[in-house]
């Protein structure tokens, strides 16, 4: 509880209606990423999820949609943001290729201030869509629907692990020693990352292997 204090006093969260304070991720995908996206959570804000291939004028106008007045976003991501820099949003930088103590450090002080309550009924998250019939559109969410599809999700990766425990006791192998892994290879912007790979990981106790950028022939070894 304590490290995500100084996050909400960094992004100015408390000086504005908890529900609809937007704050954009603008990266790829890494360890920096999911503790930003459960600290906007945590602190009452919105998690907009900004798609990180996407140039310039795409950012501007999913920030203008959908009003973002601060966005936390890697290097390449600045870079792009510095174009287009607007007094309407602030932009705040990490680098998500160190540790988190490093890369975050400056969010994690803890100070005396209390985290908001948040109910079902809050907003929680923007995802947006494709854009394949136009202008990508910024899709909300409350925090009940995010969990009823995590919990979806959950019940068919129940199933699994109900198979998984078969071959378990089938080959004499004790379940202690199977401990489920997923390899994250879809962005994290993009629902299928966000709800049935990330969030459903929090709800199992599932390890999570990130890779900065998708390369087939390492995924194996990544698993190991």
């Amino acid at each position: 509880r304590r490290r995500h204090t100084r996050f909400r006093n960094v992004t100015g969260v408390q000086t504005c209606a908890l529900p609809i304070y937007r704050v954009g991720i603008a990266a790829r995908n890494s360890p920096s990423w999911i503790v930003l996206y459960m600290g906007i959570l945590m602190a009452g804000g919105v998690a907009s999820l900004l798609n990180g291939w996407w140039q310039k004028e795409e950012l501007e106008a999913a920030i203008r949609d959908v009003d973002c007045r601060l966005v936390f976003a890697d290097a390449p991501r600045v870079r792009r943001l510095e174009e287009i820099a607007d007094p309407a949003w602030r932009v705040v930088a990490f680098d998500d290729l160190k540790p988190l103590d490093q890369a975050l450090g400056f969010l994690m002080t803890a100070d005396d201030a209390v985290l908001p309550e948040v109910t079902g009924a809050d907003h929680a998250t923007i995802l947006f869509t494709s854009g394949s019939t136009g202008q990508s559109k910024g899709a909300l969410s409350t925090h009940f629907q995010v969990m009823q599809g995590v919990f979806n999700y959950l019940a068919s990766a129940l199933m699994m692990l109900g198979i998984a425990t078969q071959e378990a006791e089938a080959t004499g192998t004790p379940m202690s020693e199977l401990q489920p892994a997923t390899l994250l290879n879809v962005p994290l912007f993009h629902v299928t990352a966000e709800v049935p790979v990330m969030l459903q990981s929090f709800a199992i106790g599932r390890k999570l292997v990130l890779m900065p950028k998708w390369r087939s022939e390492e995924h194996t070894s990544e698993l190991q």
